[in-house]
C-alpha cells in the first residue's frame, strides 16, 4: 500500500512552497490529498485493481493572486523614483501590522485631501442666461411693451419676442413706440391666461412648465404649434440677435476722458471721436445689475420729468480707460452667449487711456498674453457685476496655469482686485507640481510667505529630501542676492562683483543662511527623509542648518525601531507629525501591504490539509488500548479530528 521513496520525493517536490517548507504528507496514500502549492495539485486516487494508490498529476490554472504576486515581483525597479525605492527598502523590514497602520493613515489623508480640494473649488453659483431672462420676465424690468390678453397685462420686451417668434414680430410692428399696450389674439380657442403665461415663459427660457400651465388639452398646444411654429434654440436666436442687431435699442459708446461730449436737441450724443456698439436694453438689464440700475434710474428720471422723454435708442458712455474697447466684443458675447471667448479681443487696439500698454508698444515689449487679458477682463466683469463673465475668466486663468506664469497669477490673485478662487487653485498647482517648480528659476521668485503656506500642507507632492534641498537652495539664492545688494556701487556690475565672479557654497555664511531659512526649516519633516543617510540631510546637519537631527540619527542606527519609528502611530507619540501624502510613497506602501497580505494568505492555505475521503474501515485497524500499536494514529485521528474538519461541521 505504501509509495516508493521516489514517488514520495516527487510529491514533496510538487508541494514545495518556495520558502523552505515541505507541506507534503507521505503517511496516508490511501485517501485523496489536496494540497495547494500555488501551482500544481497532486491528487491521490484509490486504485480498484491494486492495494496501492495511483498518483495522478493535474495542472490547474494559476490563480489571480499568484499571477498578481509574480507581476509585482517582476516590476521594473529602474522606473521607480529613488525616493520610492527607499520607501520599499524601509517597508520590507516592517511587520504587516505597521504597514497596515501606515496605509490606513494614507487613506485618511486621501479623504481629507479630497474634501480640501472640493472646499477650495467651491464658489457661488452664478445665474445662467435662462435664469436671468426668467427673472427679467417676472420682474418686468426695463419692459418696453405690454401684451394684453383676455384682460390681463403682461410686461414684455420687444427685442426678445421679435427674435423668438415670427407671430409677435409681425404683431409688434403694428404698434411702434415705447411702453404701448398691444392686444393679442392668438386665433386659437381654449388658450387660458395661465397657458399664455407659460407660452411667454417658453419664449424667454426655452423651458415649458406644465404644472403652471395646467395642461388639460394637448390639442390646444398642437394648434399653437401649428400657428406659431417651433422656435429655434435659445442660443441660436440670441447669437442671431447679437449679430443682426435687430430691434436694438441701446448703444455702448467707448469714449476717452478728454473727448468733448455734447447732447443734441433730439437727445442724441455726439462726439468728435467715439466708437459704438449696438445692443439691447433687455439683455443689459437681465445680465448686469450695474446696467440694470443705470437704466432704471434713467427711466425714473424720465417719469419725473427731470430729463427729456426716453429716446428710441439709449446711449451708454463707457470710459475707455476703465473698459477698453478691445474687449467690447468679448463683453457682448458673454452677455448673449454665456461664454468668454478671448479670440474676439480686437488686435492692435491698445487702450486710449492705458499708459502702460502705450509704453510697452514703444519699448518693443511682447504683447499682452491671453492670461493677462483674462485678468483684465475679470476686473471689468467685477466692475460691471457680470458674475458669469467673471467666473468664465477665472476658469480660463486656472486652465492656463503653468510653471512659467505661476508667479504672475499668484501675484495678481493675491491682490484685492484679484480672485481668491484663482489663488486657491494656483496654490494647489504649486503643491502638486512642487518638484517642477523647485527645479526651475520660479523657486527663487517665491516669497517666503508662499513657501510657508505650501510647506504647512500635508499634500505637497515631493519627498522631504527634495523639500529640504529646495529650501536650502532658495536660502542660498537669497543670501547671494543680499550679498550683491551690500556691495559698494564701485564694485557692483564689474568683473569683481559677486554676480560676475560667482561665489562658492563654502564661502556662504552659515549663520546668516540659517537665519534666512529659519522660518522654513521647522516645516521640513526631517524624520521622514529617506534614506536615513540621505546626503542632503547629512550635509545640512554638518553645516549646522538642522539644529535638531532626527532621533534615529542620534541613536546611530539606520534601522527604525518601533520605539523611535516616526511613521507609525503609537500612544507615546500622538503629537508626531504625519507623513505627507506623497503619491510614490503611498503606492509603494499599498503595494508592499498587498504583497505581504498575499504571502500570508498563501502560507495559510498551504498549511491546511483537507481530508475529504476517510474510509470507516480504517478505524478498525488500530488498537486504542495498545500505545505501541503502529496504527494508533488512525484511532487518534478519529477521536481528535483535524481542526479544518471540525470547523466544517455545524454544531447542533
Amino acid at each position: 500500500m505504501g509509495t516508493t521513496p521516489s514517488s514520495r520525493q516527487d510529491a514533496a517536490t510538487d508541494t514545495y512552497d518556495g520558502a523552505g517548507v515541505d507541506t507534503s504528507d507521505t503517511c496516508a496514500p490511501s485517501y485523496q490529498q489536496y494540497t495547494y502549492s500555488g501551482g500544481a495539485d497532486v491528487v491521490w486516487q484509490p486504485n480498484s485493481s491494486s492495494d496501492g494508490g495511483e498518483k495522478v498529476r493535474r495542472r490547474k490554472p494559476k490563480t489571480f493572486s499568484s499571477l498578481k504576486r509574480k507581476i509585482v515581483k517582476r516590476k521594473n525597479l529602474s522606473k521607480i523614483p529613488d525616493s520610492a525605492k527607499s520607501m520599499r527598502e524601509m517597508l520590507v523590514h516592517w511587520n504587516p501590522l505597521d504597514v497596515h497602520s501606515l496605509v490606513e493613515e494614507y487613506d485618511a489623508l486621501t479623504v481629507i485631501k479630497d474634501l480640501t480640494v472640493q472646499a477650495d473649488q467651491a464658489r457661488p453659483v452664478v445665474p445662467s442666461l435662462k435664469r436671468d431672462l426668467l427673472d427679467l420676465l417676472n420682474n418686468g424690468c426695463c419692459c418696453d411693451v405690454k401684451l394684453k390678453f383676455k384682460g390681463s397685462l403682461f410686461p414684455a420686451h420687444r427685442a426678445i419676442l421679435s427674435t423668438r417668434c415670427s407671430f409677435f414680430r409681425h404683431l409688434l410692428r403694428k404698434y411702434p413706440g415705447h411702453d404701448v399696450e398691444v392686444p393679442v389674439d392668438l386665433g386659437v380657442s381654449g388658450v387660458t391666461v395661465d397657458m399664455f403665461s407659460a407660452l411667454l415663459r417658453y419664449l424667454y427660457t426655452a423651458d415649458f412648465n406644465t404644472n403652471e400651465s395646467q395642461v388639460e388639452n394637448f390639442e390646444t398646444f398642437i394648434a399653437l404649434g401649428e400657428r406659431f411654429g417651433t422656435p429655434n434654440s435659445l442660443e441660436h436666436d440670441f447669437v442671431n440677435m447679437l449679430e443682426s442687431k435687430r430691434c436694438s435699442d441701446a448703444v455702448l459708446i467707448f469714449s476717452s476722458g478728454d473727448e468733448s461730449l455734447q447732447v443734441s436737441s433730439s437727445g442724441s450724443l455726439r462726439s468728435r471721436q467715439h466708437n459704438s456698439l449696438r445692443c439691447h436694453r433687455a439683455i443689459l438689464a437681465a445680465r448686469s445689475p450695474f446696467f440694470r440700475n443705470l437704466l432704471q434710474r434713467r427711466e425714473h428720471r424720465t417719469r419725473e420729468g427731470l430729463i427729456q422723454s426716453q429716446a428710441s435708442t439709449t446711449q451708454i458712455v463707457l470710459d475707455e480707460s476703465v473698459i477698453p474697447k478691445k474687449y467690447a466684443h468679448v463683453l457682448l458675447h458673454s452677455l448673449y452667449r454665456d461664454v468668454v471667448d478671448l479670440t474676439f479681443v480686437l488686435p492692435s487696439s491698445p487702450s486710449i487711456g492705458s499708459l502702460g500698454e502705450a509704453q510697452e508698444l514703444v519699448s518693443g515689449k511682447t504683447p499682452v498674453s491671453r492670461v493677462e487679458q483674462a485678468m483684465e477682463l475679470y476686473q471689468i466683469a467685477q466692475f460691471l457685476e457680470l458674475s458669469a463673465m467673471a467666473q468664465g475668466c477665472e476658469d480660463y486663468i486656472v486652465s492656463s496655469i503653468s510653471t512659467d506664469n505661476l508667479m504672475s497669477i499668484l501675484n495678481w490673485s493675491s491682490q484685492p482686485h484679484g480672485s481668491s478662487w484663482v489663488w486657491r487653485q494656483a496654490m494647489h498647482f504649486l503643491r502638486e507640481d512642487f518638484l517642477a517648480v523647485a527645479a526651475s528659476p520660479v523657486l527663487f521668485e517665491l516669497h517666503e510667505s508662499l513657501l510657508i503656506e505650501t510647506l504647512r500642507s500635508d499634500f505637497v507632492q515631493a519627498s522631504e529630501a527634495d523639500i529640504l534641498k529646495a529650501v536650502i537652495k532658495w536660502g542660498e539664492y537669497q543670501l547671494i542676492k543680499r550679498m550683491e545688494e551690500r556691495e559698494p556701487n564701485l564694485v557692483s556690475h564689474t568683473q569683481h562683483s559677486v554676480s560676475r565672479k560667482g561665489i562658492k557654497r563654502r564661502d556662504l555664511d552659515t549663520v546668516e543662511l540659517r537665519d534666512l531659512i529659519g522660518n522654513l526649516l521647522p516645516l521640513v519633516r526631517c524624520e521622514h527623509i529617506l534614506p536615513a543617510s540621505h546626503e542632503t540631510l547629512t550635509s545640512a546637519v554638518k553645516r549646522g542648518l538642522v539644529s535638531t537631527p532626527p532621533s534615529y540619527m542620534l541613536s546611530g542606527s539606520d534601522d527604525l525601531s518601533p520605539q523611535i519609528n516616526p511613521w507609525v502611530v503609537s500612544r507615546s507619540r500622538r503629537m508626531r507629525r504625519r507623513p505627507r501624502l506623497y503619491t510614490p510613497f503611498v503606492e509603494e506602501a499599498k503595494a508592499c501591504l498587498e504583497e505581504q497580505t498575499i504571502s500570508e494568505v498563501d502560507s495559510l492555505r498551504m498549511r491546511h490539509v483537507r481530508m475529504s475521503y476517510v474510509p470507516d474501515a480504517l478505524y478498525m485497524l488500530g488498537d486504542c488500548s495498545d500505545p505501541g500499536s503502529p496504527d494508533r494514529w488512525l484511532t487518534r485521528s478519529r477521536s481528535c479530528p483535524h481542526p479544518v474538519l471540525v470547523g466544517s461541521f455545524p454544531k447542533l
